[in-house]
């Protein structure tokens, strides 16, 4: 967490670099060790994600990230205390592919039989975590590769259509619901093509997430910052350089906020933390 935050607020991409590969081996180690409590390691996870995609490392250390990564999703044991391990370990492979190398990504998608068992999971945070990683290596593999089509494409098309309409008597309203909403986004994304666009507002400016890969980005931010992304979004550089929205736009410091705009928008922001954790997003844009 300490070389996240490093990161984030004292250098650019370039300047780290070379100073960050002795700590990422240590992340690694932490996040590999299976003696350490589980969320010690999903925030490491983060961590490494967010870490390796801002700094300029080598292929070799990107490899070295993802492949430590997956070797804890794949082969972790499914409960409900270990869904968070999961779910954050496979967000943070998933970023990291973005960044990796032609035999790394390729070996990804070789990975696509393996998730789809995970959507038969019992736990919600284990299925919803695997189908958005899904849509994602669907978008990643439509951009390297025109006409792109999974591997096991009728199966998962299947197994994600029925999760999209599960009425199982067995699960709760509210998870059904966020089951439902999730689902047919990932549907939408992998079959029809579209995925569907989320708004941030803040100030006068906007931020669209219209894409897989930078809700995957604004997510895994939220966890890390916790309540912190909209003062990021609004003055940090590199965190507004990651999602291309040009320099820090000035405010004029005599221009009053009133107080009601200031709870909105803290309400907001703590909303859409909450509906990351709990993987239950509204069907409405979220409007900070």
């Amino acid at each position: 967490m300490f070389y996240f935050q490093m990161t984030i607020n004292f250098c650019s991409g370039e300047e780290m670099g070379a100073d960050i590969e002795e700590p990422l081996s240590t992340l690694r180690t932490i996040v590999t060790d299976n003696s350490r409590s589980e969320h010690l390691r999903s925030l490491c996870a983060l961590s490494i994600a967010v870490t390796t995609h801002v700094a300029s490392v080598v292929d070799e250390t990107v490899a070295s990230s993802i492949k430590a990564l997956r070797s804890i999703w794949a082969t972790v044991k499914l409960t409900g205390h270990s869904s968070r391990l999961y779910a954050t370990t496979l967000q943070s492979w998933s970023l990291l592919l973005q960044d990796a190398d032609g035999a790394t990504v390729n070996s990804a998608f070789g990975e696509f039989s393996k998730l789809a068992s995970f959507l038969e999971a019992d736990q919600l945070d284990i299925r919803v975590a695997t189908g958005e990683a899904l849509a994602f290596l669907y978008e990643l593999g439509s951009h390297i590769r025109p006409g792109f089509r999974l591997p096991n494409h009728q199966q998962i098309v299947e197994l994600l259509d029925s999760l999209c309409t599960d009425s199982s008597k067995g699960k709760t309203k509210k998870d059904k619901r966020a089951q439902r909403f999730t689902f047919r986004q990932v549907y939408s994304s992998i079959v029809d093509k579209d995925t569907p666009s989320l708004t941030i507002k803040f100030n006068k400016e906007a931020l669209v997430l219209d894409s897989c890969a930078s809700k995957l980005l604004y997510d895994i931010l939220c966890e890390l910052l916790h309540g912190g992304i909209v003062r990021q979004l609004q003055s940090n550089e590199l965190v507004r350089d990651l999602f291309e929205m040009g320099p820090v736009q000035e405010v004029d410091k005599f221009e009053k906020v009133n107080k009601f705009a200031k709870m909105a928008a803290h309400d907001a922001a703590s909303k859409h933390r909450n509906q990351v954790r709990s993987k239950q997003r509204d069907k409405r844009n979220v409007v900070l």
